[in-house]
Formats: structure tokens, C-alpha cells, sequence
């Protein structure tokens, strides 16, 4: 038999308890955010994150601070609220209150805000980010002997909806899109780095610029000094031709075969019986 729990309890928020029941009252479609924000308090993760960020406010008229602007855009984001438009209703919702630590007389941040947050960014801070995602995974396996780093490389289309910047028409996928780059390692899942490109782009576009900061210095945490020393393998798929990893020219270090492979060839022989099976089938004479 099922054992339910009639409550749930948080500890992340400040300054009072957060518990979740099934009595109604202010009732709220997004409950399930908050073990979420109970891990984000765990491992720190938006907090460090908006430590590599500048705020260029100044510092005596800011009434959402950075934190509170990241985790309202982040968790909306994870909700399915992907447009920022939606937080004009958001802003007012109880459990995103509660997920930023605001109280629940307080109105969160409005679209423009969130608008600007988003383009105060600089592309070295996205850098900055963007190595948090290797770090993770050391910090996970830092306990653990790196005996071999299988790395994934994948191309992803990503389809855009409207007039977003750099969302070009790619005529191999016949639609608007972006092409972003992601690099998970193979075995944890864990993804290790990503970047934004165009829809237009080669798919190993920008894979040296994303894949050398992983390698160079992320490997040296685990005592790895070259690649040569590292059992690594390249699973990338970025269709025809061949893409030499950077730092290494042994031969097991390239990537970029083929998404499909050549059929092996079929002797004539065995195409003559299929012919001859098919033509005593009245249906296929006039096809053969």
C-alpha cells in the first residue's frame, strides 16, 4: 500500500518555515519547485552563479537585488514560463514570492526589469558561467580517480518562435532555429559546457573555443597534465568529415564520422535471387 504524506516541509526560506499540504486555500499549479529551490539551497548553485555576475544598478535604488532577479527568472524558466511577459502575472504568485525569499506582500520584479537584467549580461560573464558547469562535476567527482572521460558533443536545433537575434533559417532543418553546442560527459550525464549559435552554422562551428578551457583545466584537477595521459573518447555528432580535438594527433582523437555509415556492399549474386523473388510476385512485375 502507498504511504502519503499529508504535509511537506521546507527549510530553505529565511525566515519562516515553508509546508506544503493538500487543505486548499491559496492553492498554486507549481508546487513542485520547491524541492528544487531545497537542492538550490543545498549546493549553492544560484547563489555562486550570481556571484560571477555585476550588478550596474545604483546601489540605493534597487528593490529586487540580483539574487532574487535570478532565481524569479530562473525558476519561471524551469516552470515553463519561458516568455518574460509572463511575469506580469507571475510577479504576484505566491510560491515564486516564496521560492525568492521575498514576503508575500511584496510584488516581485516586472518584465522590464527582468528585460534588462537579461541584457546587463556581458559575454565574459557568460564565459564565467559557463565554467560553473565543469566545476559541478569535479566537485562531484573530486573523491573519485578519473580512469576515462567519455565527452558527448552534440548540435541541438533549437526552433525559434518570432524575431529573436541570430535566429537564422537553416535550410538542412527547414525552419528558423538557433544550433546550440552541448557537452555532457557521457557516463554522470552531467553537461560540461554549452554555447549559443547562430541556426546557420557548421555543427563543430566554435567546438575548439568550447572544448579547450574543459580540457586544459578541468582535467589538471583530477592530476592529468596532457591528454595524452587521459583514456579519452569523443563521441561527437556533427555529420560528414573529420574534426581533430585540439592538444592532441594520435589517431583515437578525432571525431566527426559520419552521423550514418555506408551500407557494406551486397554481392550480385544475392541481388539476382531477390530480383528473382520478387518478379513471381504478380504485384511487383510491373515495378521490376
Amino acid at each position: 500500500m502507498t504511504q502519503c504524506r499529508a504535509q511537506l516541509a521546507f527549510s530553505f526560506h529565511h525566515s519562516t518555515t515553508v509546508v506544503a499540504d493538500f487543505k486548499g486555500g491559496l492553492i498554486t499549479s507549481d508546487a513542485g519547485l520547491l524541492p528544487l529551490r531545497e537542492l538550490d539551497d543545498r549546493l549553492g548553485w544560484t547563489a555562486r552563479i550570481a556571484a560571477c555576475l555585476d550588478d550596474p544598478r545604483e546601489a540605493g535604488k534597487v528593490q529586487h537585488d540580483l539574487v532574487t532577479l535570478l532565481r524569479q527568472r530562473l525558476f519561471g524558466l524551469i516552470a515553463g514560463y519561458e516568455d518574460a511577459n509572463d511575469h506580469t502575472r507571475l510577479r504576484h504568485d505566491p510560491i515564486l514570492k516564496t521560492l525568492t525569499g521575498r514576503r508575500l506582500t511584496d510584488d516581485l520584479a516586472s518584465q522590464p526589469t527582468l528585460s534588462r537584467f537579461e541584457n546587463w549580461i556581458t559575454a565574459r560573464q557568460v564565459a564565467q558561467l559557463n565554467r560553473l558547469l565543469p566545476q559541478q562535476f569535479i566537485q562531484r567527482h573530486r573523491t573519485r580517480r578519473l580512469k576515462r572521460l567519455i565527452l558527448d558533443i552534440d548540435p541541438t536545433d533549437d526552433p525559434c518562435h518570432g524575431h529573436q537575434q541570430l535566429a537564422l533559417f537553416s535550410g538542412f532543418y527547414g525552419q528558423y532555429m538557433y544550433l546550440p553546442l552541448l557537452i555532457f560527459e557521457r557516463e554522470s550525464g552531467m553537461l560540461l559546457g554549452v554555447r549559443l549559435r547562430a541556426g546557420t552554422v557548421s555543427a563543430p562551428n566554435r567546438l575548439s573555443q568550447l572544448l579547450d578551457p574543459i580540457l586544459a583545466e578541468d582535467l589538471a584537477e583530477f592530476g592529468i597534465e596532457t591528454l595524452e595521459q587521459a583514456a579519452l573518447r569523443y563521441l561527437l555528432d556533427v555529420g560528414p568529415g573529420v574534426v581533430p580535438i585540439p592538444g592532441t594527433s594520435r589517431p583515437d582523437r578525432v571525431a566527426g564520422l559520419a552521423a550514418t555509415a555506408d551500407l557494406p556492399p551486397v554481392p550480385l549474386e544475392r541481388w539476382q535471387a531477390l530480383q528473382r523473388t520478387l518478379s513471381a510476385i504478380p504485384e511487383m512485375q510491373e515495378e521490376l
